[in-house]
This record gives C-alpha cells, sequence and structure tokens, in this order.
C-alpha cells in the first residue's frame, strides 16, 4: 500500500493556539508578545532530544526543533519539516523535505542533515537515549537534496510517529561537530524558536527564528517557560497573571481555580501513566514471585482515587488507557489485588520475615501522596519501602544510571505510536529496561506489533504482549491521569491531544 500526504498550512494541519493578550505584563524580553507557559519541572533533563530522560521535555523540544513529522489530536500523522511521505514499500519509506528552511545557526535544513541525524540515533553511543526508537531502521539515503530514503529490515507500521517524536526532532550537524556536549545546554534546531537562555530552577527564553521555513506563521516573539514544578505555585501565578498557560494540573488543585471567571480549561484522559519501573536484573526483582506479590499487594483502584479523585484518572493495567486500540479488555484487573496471595508468594520466595527496597519518586504532593499509599500497602504484606525523593534528573538517573535504587515510582508520559513506548519500555535494550531482561515470547509479540499494517493484527500482537507483561510482572502500571490544561480566556483554540504534551506551533498574542 502507498501513502503519500502533502502539507497544507491550515488550521486542519496544524494545532493552532490563539493567545490574546488580555493586559497581561510586558514579558522578560520587553514585548507582550511573549508566551509565559507554566513548565511543569524544575529544569528539563537535556535540550539535546537525543539525549534527555523525561517525557515532560517534549514541550520545550518542540518549539525549538520541530519535527519531520507532526499529530493531531488523535495522534495521527501530519506533515512537518516532512512536506509529504511515500511508502515506496513495506519496508520502504521516502520523505520530501520542506523548502527554504535552515538551522537557527543558518546552516541548510536539507536530506544530509536528515541523514546525519537519523544515523546519529541509530548509533547510539554515550548519553543517547533514544536508539531503540529506530532499531528498525537499516539504511538512510540521501536521494536528492531534500528527499531521503529510509529502508528497514523488517516493516514497521510506527516509523511515522516515531518521526514526530524526539527521533524525529532536527538539531544541527554543524552544532553537534563543533560541541556535542554543549546541545545539552544551548540547543541549535530547525524549529520556529531559538535558545536564548537557561537559567536554572527559574526559566528557559526562546524568541522567534527568522530561518524557519514557515516564520510568517509565527506570530509569538518568543515563549518563556518559567520552571515551577508545584502545581499550586502554577496555578497562584496565573490568577497573578505572571503566566499565561499552564497544565498537568490534578483534579484537587483545579478545584481552586475551576470558579474563577478569569480562567478557562480544557481536560482530557492522556497516555500518560504512573508506574513502578523494577530493576528486573537485581534482587529482589530477579524473582519473578517477588514481582507478581507487589503487583497483587497494590489496590490500583483505591489509589488512583485516593490520589485523585473520582474522575481524577483511571486505574492501568497495561501501558495503553482503555480508550486505546491497543488495550486489551480481557486483562482488565489483573492481576487481582489479593494481599494474602503476595504474602504467600513472597514466603515461597523465602521472604516469609520480609524484605526491603529503595524507591526513587520525583518530590511534589502528590508524589508523595502515591508514594507514602504504595509504601504503606506493601508494609502490610512484610515489605518495607525506602522512599527516595528527589528532582526529576537526579531521580531518573539514579534508577537509569547509577542503578542506585531497586524501582522508580514516576511517570511514563507515553508515545505517539504505542511501539515506541513498548519497545523502550520492555525490550532488551530499552531505555527503562535497566536489568535487560529478555523475554523471547514478548520480544516477538512486539516485533509483531511494530510490523502490522493492520490495525487488527496489530491488537492481537499487543493483547499477546499485555498478557505476557502482566504475567512475568514486568513493572507495576499504576494509573493513568486525566491532563488539564489552565489558561487565561484570552488564550483560543487551545485543544489537547491525548499525548497530553502541549505543542505551540502558530500559536499568536493579539488585542496588544
Amino acid at each position: 500500500m502507498t501513502i503519500t500526504r502533502v502539507a497544507a498550512r491550515s488550521a486542519a494541519c496544524v494545532l493552532l493556539v490563539a493567545v490574546t493578550a488580555c493586559g497581561a505584563p510586558v514579558g522578560e524580553s520587553g514585548s507582550r508578545d511573549t508566551l509565559r507557559v507554566g513548565f511543569v519541572t524544575s529544569n528539563p533533563t537535556s535540550l539535546d532530544p537525543a539525549k534527555g530522560t523525561a517525557g515532560s521535555d517534549h514541550t520545550i523540544l518542540w518549539s525549538i526543533y520541530d519535527s519531520l513529522i507532526r499529530f493531531d489530536k488523535d495522534v495521527n500523522p501530519e506533515p512537518s519539516l516532512a512536506k509529504s511521505w511515500k511508502w515506496v514499500s513495506p519496508t520502504h519509506l521516502r520523505l520530501d523535505l520542506v523548502k527554504g528552511n535552515k538551522f537557527q545557526d543558518g546552516t541548510a535544513f536539507d536530506a544530509e542533515a536528515v541523514k546525519f541525524n537519523l544515523d546519529r540515533v541509530r548509533r547510539g553511543g554515550k548519553g543517547i537515549t533514544i536508539a531503540s526508537d529506530l532499531a528498525a531502521v537499516k539504511d538512510v539515503k540521501v536521494s536528492g537534496p531534500l528527499t531521503v530514503d529510509i529502508t528497514t529490515s523488517r516493516p514497521a507500521a510506527s516509523l511515522l510517529l516515531t518521526l514526530s517524536d524526539r527521533a524525529g526532532m532536527m538539531v544541527s550537524p554543524a552544532a553537534l561537530r563543533k560541541n556535542e556536549a554543549a546541545v545539552e545546554r544551548h540547543p541549535v534546531g530547525a524549529g520556529a524558536f531559538t535558545f536564548t537562555k537557561w537559567t536554572p530552577g527559574d526559566r528557559i527564553e526562546l524568541r522567534k527564528a527568522g530561518t524557519y521555513w514557515d516564520a510568517k506563521s509565527t506570530k509569538l516573539d518568543g515563549i518563556s517557560y518559567r520552571l515551577m514544578p508545584d502545581t499550586q505555585t502554577r496555578l497562584n501565578a496565573l490568577q497573578a497573571g505572571d503566566i499565561d498557560f499552564t497544565y498537568n494540573v490534578d483534579p484537587e488543585s483545579f478545584k481552586g481555580v475551576e470558579n474563577d471567571a478569569r480562567l478557562a480549561h480544557e481536560s482530557s484522559l492522556t497516555l500518560a501513566y504512573y508506574q513502578l519501573f523494577l530493576n528486573l536484573g537485581k534482587k529482589p526483582f530477579d524473582d519473578i514471585r517477588v514481582r507478581r506479590a507487589v503487583a497483587m499487594a497494590i489496590d490500583r483502584e483505591a489509589l488512583v482515587k485516593a490520589v485523585l479523585g473520582d474522575g481524577g484518572g483511571e486505574a492501568a493495567w497495561m501501558p495503553v488507557p482503555s480508550a486505546h486500540w491497543a488495550y486489551t479488555p480481557s486483562l482488565k484487573g489483573k492481576p487481582a489485588y489479593d494481599p494474602a496471595a503476595a504474602k504467600r508468594l513472597l514466603a515461597q520466595a523465602g521472604h516469609a520475615h520480609g524484605l526491603s527496597f529503595d524507591v526513587a519518586f520525583e518530590t511534589g504532593s502528590l508524589n508523595e501522596r502515591r508514594a507514602e499509599i504504595i509504601k504503606s500497602s506493601l508494609a502490610k504484606v512484610g515489605i518495607t519501602v525506602n522512599l527516595r525523593p528527589n528532582d526529576t534528573a537526579t531521580t531518573t538517573a539514579a534508577f537509569i544510571e547509577s542503578q542506585s535504587v531497586q524501582a522508580l515510582n514516576n511517570r511514563w508520559t507515553g508515545r505517539p505510536d504505542p511501539a515506541t513506548t513498548y519497545f523502550a519500555e520492555f525490550s532488551e535494550n530499552g531505555f527503562t529496561n535497566v536489568g535487560h531482561f529478555v523475554d523471547k515470547d514478548l520480544d516477538a509479540a512486539l516485533r509483531a506489533g511494530e510490523s502490522g499494517r493492520d490495525q487488527a493484527a496489530r491488537v492481537a500482537a499487543y493483547a499477546k504482549a499485555n498478557k505476557i507483561l502482566i504475567d512475568v510482572g514486568f513493572n507495576i502500571p499504576l494509573y493513568f491521569e486525566r491532563d488539564t490544561a489552565v489558561f487565561s480566556k484570552g488564550v483560543k483554540g487551545y485543544q489537547p491531544t491525548l499525548l497530553g504534551k502541549p505543542r505551540f506551533d502558530g500559536v499568536s498574542l493579539s488585542g496588544n
């Protein structure tokens, strides 16, 4: 089957957030055409898209880099830096790039640059966290100044949406050759906004990039990301007129602003879900009985209600929510909450008198509440949980890099295509599979889920994968959260997506 899509810069092709000033104060740049966004962590983990470790980074990265492919509100692929595409065969994707784009250092954005970026990710190497995203790619060929041919070792239905994620964010090859490490703090991309300043723990400033191919549609002078990990702090700033927009607002916090006539909001369930990431290569989680015991000792329905309240989310049993096509209804509620069975499994594993492990998690009131509930639940079956709270980067590094903790209680923010999530979490060299656990049947199911061009075939493959994940206790899904974005009533046209990560393409501030 051949599929070709051509870019059309219209409201149907671009997520548009139109923002009116509403008397907002002048921004740092001296212009009232700077959108002020309450960002949800104290700092991004990296501004190099190939090296970051947190899904929350995307909201900043897209503004700087754009991506080869975009997606609509239902996470269907749309043109972007690739103005069109064509499946020449099931293992051959051709991209035709936009004309006239440049990187923010003035160098050309062309097929050579795309090949450089994709090959960099494919090779992996020090610091690269997303090599598994392009594991199916066999070769990248420059077929013309603005034409790229990608061949894969197997049919890869997920490839288009993979190129809307980190792997499709284009970094200046000149900047990488000059000083790759510097890109993490001083990014140079091909997107609509260029980086100007990062004040750690305070803000990241971007200004309009005149090098962007569609600069005329970029109405903002800049974006100021205010680094505010505490939800209430962000909402206070919004009510005070210090920011224009924020997101990831939990139900309890939203109650304090829902009657504010000056504010509007959008709310939807997303692909983001909290879980216990486990290191299956180290004790005690190298034992399937311990993993299954932990899964059975946590009442997920009670947990999501206690943390988020009624309607704030849904219990998670697999890596996708019930609204997603890859969800398997027959697996809902498995394994069942059963503390007595958990105790028996622990005794069989030689832990009749208990065991303990360390769990890293991000600071914040809701995170602390969730961690304490889990600690209390596991204590009832004889497990002592040592909580290790810290900031985003430190918490993730403790599990991924130093492996100084056996578990991580954190959020996976979801990816446009489920194959990217499943490979990143559960393949042998996946980003969060730090113990490099391998299950041949799981691996086969993951590959079948990625390769199938027919959705019914993919549904069947992920049903097998979901069952295996539950049976082997590969991480403990906890709940999916509902994302609420809150903004001044001057913000017009904002539309959330299932991914739950705001993009600000085409944003304008009018009425100044």
